[in-house]
């Protein structure tokens, strides 16, 4: 195929559609994150980037890696988000992982552009994008052409970096891309560390908004202070890619509270999550007239291990989680487009995994497989017609499972052209998710039964204006979410209950010729939770369904966002972002019920209850469920064509309060860190 017909086939590397269509007439809410927003932001991992940017996102502490949540919805185990790499998924299928990989280095030299869908996304990914799809999309040969380094140096929150990439034509139409980052990451010092509750218990040395006294870890450092690394191979064709990714991955993060309550602190110091991974895919393109194949084949293998405690004598349990894992997965997708505009797409997916090494030192031996394997079966197709300025989408996805019910998830959308600026979109999606596959094998070895799926229904309106100068929207979603999750009275994954919420969001966003200024608010309010009584009497999810409040117990209901950027002249910018969390009422809740519930005190034992702090406590104040705000502000210098010299500041309202950095703990939300006030300097160097 020549270069000239390539050129005229429209890829399906759309984030959420198969066909891939006009961005204007995409049914869903998808955020664009350039590299040069990558630049701007000196954001320091994928966490504080997609933060930043994404207006319905935010982020929790837990020691399984930072618990990450879109639109409302946020789980114990990042497991209701995909994480894909130029499509690929990369979540941990097995236990406790699912979206980890790629959010924790500092180095992100290598992505080209990031699309964040807010919402369901099953019907085009398959299982598990409950809350929505995070797709990297890295550079190759075709959009980056040369040598490029950049180094950084962080202070406050310790860290320094550099990234080399490369890219260049070969001959016969090869391309070749290649990346390597590399990392050493301290974080915030143990010893400046600011770790606070927001209750007493003086005998394990903790009293309400007074500092831990005992030093703990290097917040957000690599695991045991590892350096943390990533390299990236691409070689592209005519008609073919292939690509090869190692990435060495780890997070220091503090254990959880109810943990305080018996273990030592020498214990606590040695806590958080590691993860390799070495992915590869290859993809073939054929066109035909009309009709276009992509074939393509991947094969990625993940290993895992995260660490609540850590004895130094042997002969004590651990408290450790640790898992290998293979996934080889085939996928077929043909697309033809009508001579009338009308699209279709039908694909077929197979996925084959194998898990192996398990070892979960919460579990008996008899629930530890040392291997297993499993199927993924997936048929779906896309119909996309086009009648001038209304465009209608449908989509429909069935999934079979080796161990589960069939799985069927659905999309239709209507997208009509007001005026050349002005968009009206509707699309009803139902979306699915089977349970990690260690619960999945759990429960057929010990019942039988085929296991619980969740599922969340949306209707979802949009409204957009947009001009050269002005992007402006309105978005409302409502939703009926069917949850799964970990059922400590049954010691196994579980239907825990059905929220019903709504979400309201609008976003302003100016660009002229200096001036460049985006604000968005969100409010998410929780209508109804009815958890699945009698067995479910801890959960996550809201304490409205015992009857305290109405509000989501791991989220703040209003969200505001703000960057802005002001080029002084050609080669001087100063920018800027705010992100403002207005308060977590549900945590207020769910603490009332907690207190008024159960007791610090085990009747039985007459010790402190690890279980009453696994939810969270206050005393009188509570401020530790209040407002936080992380201010950014910025320098970017042009030195010469191919230098630039940038100088960031983060979290700089700490200075003034330090609390008001507070970063609350997944779930045990009456525990949490401040983020450090800090700065860093990068240099960014590039042949032409």
């Amino acid at each position: 195929m020549d270069l000239e017909s390539l050129s005229q086939i429209k890829v399906a590397d759309s984030s959420s559609t198969l066909i891939g269509i006009d961005k204007r007439y995409v049914p869903a809410m998808v955020t664009t994150i350039t590299q040069q927003d990558i630049k701007d932001s000196g954001a320091r991992s994928l966490d504080e980037l997609l933060e930043i940017y994404v207006p319905d996102l935010a982020y929790m502490y837990k020691v399984d890696g930072n618990q990450l949540g879109i639109g409302g919805i946020i789980s114990d185990r990042n497991n209701k988000i995909l994480l894909t790499l130029n499509g690929k998924v990369l979540n941990i299928k097995g236990t406790d992982g699912g979206a980890v990989t790629e959010r924790w280095y500092s180095m992100l030299g290598d992505i080209e552009e990031i699309e964040v869908i807010s919402g369901p996304g099953s019907v085009i990914y398959g299982p598990g994008a409950i809350a929505g799809v995070i797709n990297i999309k890295t550079f190759n040969a075709d959009s980056f052409k040369g040598f490029a380094s950049t180094a950084k140096m962080g202070y406050g929150e310790g860290f320094g970096s550099v990234d080399l990439k490369y890219g260049t034509r070969l001959f016969d139409g090869l391309g070749l891309f290649a990346y390597l980052g590399i990392d050493k990451y301290r974080g915030i010092d143990k010893d400046r560390l600011v770790n606070k509750f927001a209750f007493d218990r003086p005998e394990k040395d903790i009293h309400a908004y007074r500092n831990y006294p005992h030093p703990m870890i290097n917040l957000n450092s690599g695991f045991e202070d590892e350096k943390r690394t990533k390299a990236y191979l691409e070689v592209t064709g005519e008609d073919f890619s292939f690509w090869s990714r190692f990435a060495k991955g780890s997070l220091a993060i503090p254990t959880y509270q109810h943990f305080y309550m018996f273990a030592q602190p020498d214990a606590m110091r040695h806590t958080g999550t590691e993860n390799d991974q070495w992915s590869n895919s290859f993809t073939y393109r054929q066109k035909f007239d009309a009709l276009r194949l992509e074939y393509s084949a991947g094969y990625i293998r993940s290993e895992l291990e995260k660490r609540n405690l850590y004895y130094a004598q042997p002969s004590v349990v651990k408290q450790a989680i640790k898992q290998n894992e293979e996934v080889l997965n085939l996928k077929l997708l043909s697309i033809y487009e009508a001579d009338d505009g009308d699209s279709y797409a039908l694909g077929v997916e197979h996925n084959n995994n194998h898990f192996h090494k398990y070892q979960n030192d919460f579990l008996p031996v008899f629930q530890q497989p040392q291997s297993w394997h499993t199927k993924l079966f997936s048929l779906y197709g896309e119909v996309y017609r086009t009648d001038g300025s209304l465009e209608t989408l449908a989509d429909v996805r069935l999934d079979r499972h080796t161990y589960a019910d069939k799985m069927l998830s659905y999309r239709l959308a209507e997208a009509y052209a007001i005026d050349k600026d002005k968009t009206l979109k509707a699309n009803f999606s139902h979306s699915v998710r089977h349970m990690d596959e260690i619960d999945i094998y759990n429960q057929i070895q010990q019942t039988g039964a085929k296991p619980d799926t969740e599922s969340i229904d949306r209707l979802e309106t949009i409204y957009s204006y947009d001009t050269k100068v002005w992007s402006n929207y309105l978005r409302g979603t409502y939703n009926r979410h069917h949850i799964i999750g970990y059922n400590k009275a049954l010691k196994q994954t579980t239907l825990i209950g059905t929220a019903t919420f709504y979400t309201l969001e609008g976003k302003i966003g100016y660009s002229g010729e200096k001036y460049h200024i985006s604000l968005s608010h969100t409010y998410t309010s929780l209508i109804d939770f009815d958890a699945n009584f009698p067995v479910v009497s801890q959960q996550n999810i809201s304490a409205a369904a015992y009857g305290y409040g109405n509000d989501f117990a791991n989220w703040h209901n209003h969200i505001t966002k703000v960057r802005f950027s002001y080029q002084y002249d050609e080669s001087l910018k100063f920018l800027g972002s705010l992100r403002l969390f207005w308060g977590i009422p549900g945590a207020v809740d769910m603490s009332n019920y907690n207190r008024e519930t159960f007791s610090p005190i085990d009747p039985i034992t007459n010790t402190i209850s690890s279980e009453y702090y696994a939810l969270p406590d206050y005393n009188g104040d509570k401020k530790a469920f209040g407002y936080s705000a992380y201010l950014n502000l910025a320098l970017s210098y042009k030195i010469d064509r191919q230098t630039t010299l940038s100088l960031h500041g983060y979290n700089l309202l700490g200075l003034f309060d330090e609390d008001i950095n507070k970063r609350n703990y997944f779930q045990t939300t009456s525990n949490y860190f401040d983020e450090a006030p800090a700065v860093s300097v990068s240099l960014h160097y590039r042949f032409h």
